[in-house]
């Protein structure tokens, strides 16, 4: 309760290291703590630095980390769905990392984008010194968990509450503490085999406690995802692709010289995808992949979105594959058993979903229909 009596936390823990959720400790009580500790500290990401810097930082840090697990890859030749799943996590931050950066405008992006993009960077920061003194970016508990702080703080980018800038504050501290003190004594942190300063022992209950209060906030706000309204949204016009091509249109482009052989089409067909194998140029692939697309992008699309029985008079392709993606998404939650990487991917698959409501971008809609 010492969250509740901010004189004498002040005196015995202060206002540099967040104090996670005690479950003894209101909500309440718990975000007016909370509150404080973000005016406190915010400087972090207002006067002591700036958001494009915060993000051009990000952006080296995540190619940093990148270059480090296919080092790890190329050495073990053992590619992994860890692995794979740690490289997507990447590339959606260097997404939105270089939206940041290329926005004219600044002021449209808050505190809160701030911290999270201040915590993604300490993470990857603390993944990479981790990687570079032998840790297993496939088993080792920190890197596993860095991953999930990273995710869930990507996927508050957008939150508006003070109370996650100031975990996501909170936990970035106790990362950057780690690579201080891996720098300084030149081995790895290990909460069970090597002996540890307490303040270091300390950063295992803060950061598990914080990340919890943070998945937390996540299921709250994922509860509330809906679509209210179907607004005409694409990137190449009402009736666009994404790419230029009208929808109607898209199945009568000139075709490629791989149909005209008709090689695929004897082999094997235009139904069944074909998998890149090592042989294979990208360039050859790519066209091939662009063949398959005009093949299979319009009917598939409309077939997922009729599956929809509640839109079935409408119209609007992507709100009706919106709609059931979000329909998904929350019987997946239900059965996930409150698995925190289910909880964020979802909220960060529903926050997409419903920007494509009211689209024709196909290649988006394509996508909603595979997850």
């Amino acid at each position: 309760m010492i969250v509740k009596y901010h004189d004498l936390l002040e005196k015995l823990w202060g206002w540099d290291r967040l104090l996670p959720k005690a479950t003894s400790v209101s909500l309440s009580v718990y975000i007016t703590y909370l509150e404080e500790y973000h005016r406190r500290n915010v400087h972090a990401v207002t006067t002591d630095t700036s958001i494009s810097a915060l993000a051009e930082t990000c952006l080296s840090n995540e190619k940093q980390l990148v270059s480090e697990l296919k080092l790890w890859v190329t050495r073990e030749q053992e590619p992994s769905l860890m692995i794979q799943r740690s490289i997507i996590l990447s590339c959606l931050i260097q997404e939105h990392a270089r939206s940041v950066v290329h926005t004219a405008d600044k002021s449209s992006f808050s505190d809160v984008s701030g911290a999270a993009l201040l915590c993604i960077d300490k993470e990857a920061g603390l993944r990479c010194e981790l990687l570079r003194r032998g840790a297993d970016p496939i088993d080792d508990y920190l890197i596993n968990q860095g991953r999930v702080i990273r995710s869930c703080a990507l996927s508050l980018m957008n939150c508006t509450s003070v109370y996650s800038s100031a975990a996501m504050l909170g936990i970035a501290k106790e990362a950057e503490m780690m690579c201080m003190w891996m720098l300084k004594n030149n081995k790895p942190v290990d909460f069970y085999d090597d002996p540890i300063p307490h303040e270091i022992q300390d950063t295992h209950i803060v950061r598990s406690g914080t990340l919890n209060f943070m998945v937390s906030i996540l299921e709250k706000s994922s509860a509330e995802h809906k679509i209210d309204k179907e607004e005409p949204a694409s990137r190449s016009g009402p009736r666009g692709d994404g790419y230029g091509i009208a929808v109607d249109g898209a199945a009568n482009t000139t075709r490629g010289s791989m149909e005209e052989e008709g090689f695929w089409e004897k082999l094997w067909g235009w139904e069944r995808l074909v998998p890149l194998c090592s042989y294979v140029k990208w360039s050859d692939y790519g066209r091939y992949l662009e063949e398959y697309y005009k093949h299979n992008a319009n009917e598939f699309v409309a077939a997922a979105a009729a599956k929809n029985p509640q839109n079935t008079n409408t119209t609007d392709m992507g709100a009706a594959v919106a709609k059931f993606c979000l329909k998904m998404e929350e019987e997946l939650l239900r059965c996930s058993l409150d698995d925190a990487s289910t909880i964020i991917e979802s909220s960060l698959i529903k926050d997409r979903a419903l920007k494509i409501c009211g689209t024709r971008d196909i290649p988006s809609i394509v996508a909603f229909v595979c997850i």
